[in-house]
């Protein structure tokens, strides 16, 4: 029985350490990311928010990627945010998302017609439904047609290509700075944690 109860013991305090360092490793890696103010040039064309607003938070995203999706709840509170700029940035990772690209560019085609958030949305909706898809752009111009958009011009818009280097214009930057994975967040310049994104916005918003 002492020896059963050393053993749980033993058990019970490794995984006690395992929980600490977990959380510190986490505390300090949200701390890291918001050290640095880094700058991030290229166009803003995907914004909601004042352009005065107080804090401006840039999203480097990519359609096809499961943790953006699960991160849309927040990214709705932010956006909602009074005295918050919210910007979005493409960063397709093609070589894990086949479709990421081609989304990213329908996006912008849906830009073109004043509705990318309306599309934005759709797209992480329905994941599930388009991101192994074949006839991914009869997919896509399904979509745009659901929402209301000239059919023809989208596809044609498509078939030109006419958005990929507005697109990868996008994935350069993320790249530039350093941006490894998706989705990443920058608040007032500063890279900042999922986890920590709301209370970053909330720390700005009180300076």
């Amino acid at each position: 029985m002492n020896d059963a109860k050393l053993i749980f013991g033993v058990i019970g305090g490794s995984l006690l350490l395992l929980i600490v360092v977990a959380l510190g490793m986490s505390r300090m890696t949200g701390d890291q990311m918001g050290g640095e103010v880094k700058e991030i040039s290229g166009e803003e064309r995907l914004v909601m928010g004042a352009e005065d607003a107080k804090v401006e938070v840039v999203e480097f995203s990519d359609f096809q990627c499961p943790a953006c999706k699960a991160a849309q709840g927040l990214v709705k509170q932010v956006q909602n945010r009074e005295g918050v700029r919210f910007v979005f940035r493409h960063m397709p990772l093609s070589s894990i998302h086949k479709n990421a690209l081609i989304a990213a560019e329908a996006a912008e085609a849906a830009h073109d017609q004043g509705k990318f958030w309306e599309y934005h949305d759709l797209l992480f909706e329905r994941q599930g439904e388009w991101a192994e898809e074949k006839e991914i752009e009869v997919k896509l111009s399904d979509y745009a047609e659901e929402l209301g958009l000239d059919r023809e011009m989208f596809v044609e818009s498509l078939e030109e290509g006419r958005h990929k280097e507005l697109v990868m214009n996008d994935y350069g930057e993320a790249m530039r700075l350093g941006v490894r994975g998706t989705p990443t967040f920058f608040v007032n310049g500063k890279q900042t944690a999922v986890g920590d994104l709301l209370r970053a916005v909330e720390a700005e918003l009180a300076e």
